[in-house]
Protein backbone atom coordinates (compact mmCIF):
# COMPACT_ATOMS: atom_id res chain seq x y z
CA UNK A 1 0.00 0.00 0.00
CA UNK A 2 1.77 3.29 -1.11
CA UNK A 3 2.06 5.86 2.00
CA UNK A 4 0.31 8.57 0.18
CA UNK A 5 -2.73 6.64 0.05
CA UNK A 6 -2.15 5.39 3.67
CA UNK A 7 -4.38 6.72 6.40
CA UNK A 8 -6.52 5.25 10.19
CA UNK A 9 -9.35 4.41 7.92
CA UNK A 10 -6.94 2.30 5.82
CA UNK A 11 -7.54 -1.78 5.27
CA UNK A 12 -5.89 -3.95 7.70
CA UNK A 13 -6.00 -6.81 5.48
CA UNK A 14 -4.68 -4.59 2.34
CA UNK A 15 -1.76 -3.06 4.76
CA UNK A 16 -1.03 -6.68 6.20
CA UNK A 17 -0.59 -8.49 2.82
CA UNK A 18 1.58 -6.34 1.04
CA UNK A 19 3.73 -6.23 4.30
CA UNK A 20 3.99 -9.40 4.73
CA UNK A 21 3.16 -11.37 1.75
CA UNK A 22 4.43 -14.54 2.79
CA UNK A 23 2.48 -14.78 6.25
CA UNK A 24 -0.91 -16.30 4.61
CA UNK A 25 -3.14 -15.66 7.20
CA UNK A 26 -3.26 -11.88 6.09
CA UNK A 27 -5.52 -13.26 3.48
CA UNK A 28 -7.87 -14.29 6.16
CA UNK A 29 -8.30 -10.66 7.89
CA UNK A 30 -11.58 -9.56 7.76
CA UNK A 31 -11.45 -7.29 4.49
CA UNK A 32 -13.48 -4.42 6.24
CA UNK A 33 -11.36 -4.07 9.26
CA UNK A 34 -9.55 -0.98 9.69
CA UNK A 35 -7.20 0.47 11.80
CA UNK A 36 -9.95 3.09 13.17
CA UNK A 37 -12.03 0.56 13.76
CA UNK A 38 -9.57 -2.02 15.61
CA UNK A 39 -9.05 0.81 18.29
CA UNK A 40 -12.12 1.61 18.91
CA UNK A 41 -13.49 -2.02 19.10
CA UNK A 42 -10.67 -2.65 21.77
CA UNK A 43 -11.72 0.99 23.55
CA UNK A 44 -15.04 -0.77 23.82
CA UNK A 45 -13.88 -3.69 25.26
CA UNK A 46 -13.89 -6.26 22.40
CA UNK A 47 -11.12 -8.75 21.76
CA UNK A 48 -9.01 -7.60 18.89
CA UNK A 49 -8.75 -11.28 17.77
CA UNK A 50 -12.65 -11.19 17.10
CA UNK A 51 -12.38 -8.09 14.97
CA UNK A 52 -9.64 -9.13 12.94
CA UNK A 53 -11.14 -12.64 12.48
CA UNK A 54 -7.87 -14.38 12.83
CA UNK A 55 -6.61 -15.43 16.07
CA UNK A 56 -2.91 -15.08 15.67
CA UNK A 57 -0.95 -13.44 18.14
CA UNK A 58 1.47 -12.54 15.51
CA UNK A 59 -0.78 -10.92 12.98
CA UNK A 60 -2.11 -8.83 16.70
CA UNK A 61 1.63 -7.70 17.21
CA UNK A 62 1.97 -6.49 13.99
CA UNK A 63 -0.91 -4.58 13.55
CA UNK A 64 -0.19 -3.41 17.38
CA UNK A 65 2.90 -2.28 16.14
CA UNK A 66 1.36 -0.46 13.00
CA UNK A 67 -1.23 0.87 15.01
CA UNK A 68 1.77 2.49 17.56
CA UNK A 69 3.46 3.60 14.35
CA UNK A 70 0.60 5.64 12.90
CA UNK A 71 -0.25 7.19 16.47
CA UNK A 72 2.50 8.01 17.69
CA UNK A 73 1.87 5.47 21.02
CA UNK A 74 4.25 2.90 22.64
CA UNK A 75 2.85 -0.43 21.90
CA UNK A 76 2.42 -1.06 25.32
CA UNK A 77 -0.34 1.36 25.22
CA UNK A 78 -2.36 0.24 22.24
CA UNK A 79 -1.89 -3.28 23.92
CA UNK A 80 -3.47 -2.36 27.23
CA UNK A 81 -6.53 -0.57 25.11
Amino acid sequence: MDKKHFNFGSSIRDWYTQAFPDDGLGRHIDPDATFAGAVKFMAGGGDVYEYLGVGDSWVRENVFSKIAAITGAEYDDVRDV
